[in-house]
Order: structure tokens, then sequence, then C-alpha cells
């Protein structure tokens, strides 16, 4: 039996929560001395296509909450559900680097307490205490690097500081970078930093889903408006390269390892999130916002239907012909080089090659699960309409970001990466027996990624 919640212990002071208040107090005393009297809001492309995705999510999840949560404590639920919206809109549009401060901070608050929303459940308190503490500690990095940015150009100006960030010296950047990097890779759930999102499967579902499709794309955003700043930090740049590729294949292990759906997902949105930092990392601006929008609706409904899969009727799954389509994939590739169309240096040949192998690898598996008549041409039409969408979403996000950054690896690197996702997808789908062909202390770690010891 649960404990009430009147009966459960108390909360030990985190030992993050120093260092956040040390960092905020070196903040405020720096807006003494600069200029503060800069305009509040950044109404440009990046804050529109964020802030309709997290409108459009959250509408959709409000909704849905209404009817999920009646029998919870509603009030507590959407005072925390608008506390976060508010906070997440305040970073999302603010030019102003306190409010982007306090705002990202309220934003970690509220999503904590939404993660322990079920009182009297010691797990959810222990995932809540959990994920409050990474983000105070990553918060604390983010709050000292605003800190040093505001202070090196004497102005509280996000607009000011990435247009003249690229004078600042090659230490200052690379160390302004770094402390905002640590809290971007906290947001998405980058290993080593990805343990709170594993472990907060205590959350309620549509929580849940806010999360994956929403709060872990504030570390692209974060990246995206700092860019100029990664720009003239190439070594941070080429971590975040490493970091991604690493996390990459790290969230597809739990993913294939995990039994359980929302765990699962856990580790898609891991491993999804850590390619979305590795394209920052190249350089490939459109292509990162493209790949959180779409990432987020599709996480959204894929969340947010996890109880259908219970009533849902058992299917033979299909394996997918993941050879046939890489090979179809390198040929294609290899004719838009001939034709030089295709440039294997070029930042977004990573991304572009892979949405190329979803394409074809969809046409090629679809036709295998009904008649092989009218399926084909359906298939075919569908195929035709994912990639129809893709080309527009990447030329929306394109227009909206006009930003790209010159190449960080040479075309030699880049079709290494691509060989070593293009294994993992072969191992990906193999048969069901792949994930017991793991080292058994690599199977153990990947099965319990996420576990909090009570």
């Amino acid at each position: 039996m649960r404990s009430t919640p009147a009966s459960a212990p108390a909360q030990k002071q985190s030992p993050a929560q120093p260092l956040l208040i040390l960092a905020a107090l070196f903040l405020l005393a720096v807006m003494t001395v600069v200029d503060h009297a800069v305009p509040l809001f950044a109404l440009d492309g990046l804050t529109a296509a964020m802030g309709a995705l997290v409108l459009l999510v959250a509408a959709s999840i409000v909704t849905y909450s209404r009817r999920h949560m009646r029998a919870s404590d509603a009030s507590r639920y959407f005072g925390n559900m608008v506390g976060l919206l508010s906070a997440t809109t305040a970073f999302l549009t603010t030019n102003h680097v306190l409010i982007f401060a306090a705002g990202w901070i309220a934003s970690g608050v509220f999503l904590a307490r939404l993660i322990g929303h079920v009182q009297g459940w010691s797990s959810a308190r222990r995932s809540a205490r959990l994920a409050a503490d990474c983000f105070m500690a990553t918060d604390a990095a983010l709050v000292l690097g605003l800190g040093l940015l505001s202070w090196r150009f004497g102005t509280a100006s996000i607009a000011e500081i990435v247009a003249r960030v690229s004078q600042m010296p090659s230490f200052s950047a690379e160390l302004a970078a770094a402390l905002l990097a640590v809290a971007a890779l906290a947001r998405c759930a980058i290993p080593p930093l990805s343990r709170w999102l594993l472990a907060s499967m205590t959350a309620p579902t549509p929580v849940s889903a806010l999360m994956h499709a929403g709060m872990v794309n504030a570390g692209g955003f974060l990246l995206l408006r700092f860019a100029p700043l990664l720009e003239a930090a190439p070594v941070i740049r080429l971590s975040l390269v490493g970091i991604g590729a690493i996390g990459a294949l790290y969230g597809i292990g739990v993913m294939i390892v995990r039994p359980d759906i929302k765990r699962s997902l856990a580790g898609s949105t891991v491993s999804q999130m850590s390619f979305m930092i590795l394209t920052c990392g190249l350089g490939a601006y459109a292509a990162a916002l493209w790949h959180i929008v779409a990432h987020g609706l599709f996480k959204a409904w894929l969340f947010l239907g996890t109880g259908m899969t219970i009533r849902a009727p058992q299917v033979e799954r299909v394996r997918p012909p993941v050879l046939a389509a890489l090979g179809v994939s390198v040929l294609v590739l290899g004719a838009g080089f001939a034709a030089g169309i295709v440039d294997p240096q070029a930042p977004a040949f990573l991304p572009m090659a892979f949405a190329l192998t979803t394409a074809i690898l969809t046409f090629l598996t679809l036709p295998q699960s009904g008649g092989r008549t009218r399926q084909i041409a359906g298939t075919g039409a569908m195929v035709a309409m994912l990639i129809a969408v893709h080309m527009l979403g990447l030329f929306a996000a394109e227009s909206l970001y006009q930003r790209s950054a010159p190449a960080i690896l040479p075309a030699s690197a880049q079709l290494i990466l691509a060989l070593l996702f293009s294994l993992a997808l072969l191992w990906q789908f193999k048969p069901s027996a792949a994930a017991r062909q793991l080292p058994r202390w690599l199977y153990v770690r990947l099965l319990n990624a996420g576990a909090i010891r009570a």
C-alpha cells in the first residue's frame, strides 16, 4: 500500500542547489554593470518554428489530459503544466539574458514536478529528484555561460551577443560554448546525462508525451540560438559530433532491449536527440530544426497512443530489407555525387543520406505486409508523399533559419559515420535474438538504463 503524501520523508537539499544559487548571483551581479535596456523579445524564424511546435503539441496534450487526468489532482497537474508552458514560452521568445535564464530554470522546476506528479509513490519521488538534480547542476552551467557572455560584451541582449561572438578569443569562446553545451545535452537527455529521462516513466503519459515531443527539444533550440558561438568553438563542435554519434547508438541499444513500451520509446528519443545534436555539431542547422519539429510531432503521437497497443491485435512482424535499402541508397547517392548534386563534405550530407535510406526502406517494406498488386501503387504514393513532406519541411526550415556553418569534418569522416550508422541499422533490424547476442555486461547495462536504487 502506498504511503500518503503526508508520510513522505523530508526532501534533502540537492547538492546542485548551491551551485545554481552561486551562478544566479553571478549573473545578477553582471546585470548591474551591463546594458540591460534591450528589446525583450526576439521574434524570428527559429522562435516561430519552435513556438508553433510547442503550442500545437501542448494544445493536443492539454485536451488529452482533460480526460486522462480526471481522477488525479487536476488543479496541481494543470498548474504545473501552465507553469511549464509559460516558462518555455519565455525563454523561446525573449532577447534578454536574464529572462532567458529565469525561464530555462523555471521550466526545469515545473518539469521535475510533473515527473513526480503521483504523490505518495516513492519511485515517482525519486525520479523527480533525479531530474531536478540534473537540471539544477546543468542550469548552473548555462547561467554561468550567459553571465560570462554578457560580461564580455557588456550587454544583456542575446541578439547583440550572437552578432559579436566571433570577436571572442578562442579560449573564451570554447569555455562559453562548453557551458551552454552542457545545459543543452542535459535537456536533450544525451548520455551521460540521459538517466533522468529514462527514469521518468513514473510520469503520467501526457507528461511523457510533452517531455519527449517538446521539452527535450530545448537543448536543440539553445544550440541553434547560439549557433555563431558554436562556430567560434570548433573543439566543442567536434565534441558534439562525437557525443551525438555515441548517444545515438546507445539510444538504439536501449530501445532494442527494453521490453516495456514507454522506456523503449525513451531510448528512441535519446537516439533521435543525439542525432539532432550531431547534426548541430556538423552545422546543418536547418536539418536539425526540421528534425526537431518532425520528431516532436511524431513522438507526441506515439506516446499518446501507447495505450492502444495493449488492445491492438498481434500481427507478425515484417523483417525490413535493410541491406537492399542501403544498397539502393548507395547507388542513388553515388549517382548524385557523379552528377555533382551530392557533396559528402556538406554539413547536411548525413541527415540527407539517412532520410533517403528511410524512404527507400519504407518503400521496400510496406508491400511485404499485404497483397502485392494494389499495395505497391499505394506504397509508392505514400513514399512519394513522405518525400514531398520531408522536402517541404526542410525547405520551410531553411527559410525560417537561414544560416549554415562551414563543414567541420572531411568527406571521409562523414562517410565513416554513415557506415557506422548503417551497421547499426542492420543490427537493429536483425531477428529478436539480436539482443541476446550482445555482451552480457552491455545487455544488462542497457536493460537497466535509468534504473534508480531505492
